[in-house]
């Protein structure tokens, strides 16, 4: 599967309840708000604006996305607008 445009493809992590994002403490209620997961594609106008590798982890706005399915996994396709920060 291949994203287009200005979108990535993320795998979600799992929610662990963990109280941090990589070694940043965040409060609760933030937390609630954001979601981390692993790039999975990058779009082709994606690398003109940002520098995205597959296997990178992303922090983006929980609410972000348009889930789908693939290879019996959840996934999301994200505008790069929605990520806050890459890992």
């Amino acid at each position: 599967m291949q994203a287009i445009g200005k979108n990535i493809i993320v795998k979600p992590a799992k929610e662990d309840g963990e109280k941090k994002i990589g070694n940043i403490f965040v409060p609760e209620n933030a937390l609630e708000s954001l979601r981390r997961g692993e790039v999975i594609s990058v779009g082709n106008s994606v690398y003109d604006e940002c520098d995205f590798d597959i296997g990178d982890i992303v922090i983006f706005y929980g609410t972000s996305g348009i889930p789908i399915l693939f290879k019996d996994e959840n996934h999301l396709i994200i505008s790069i607008s929605d990520i806050l920060v890459k890992e």
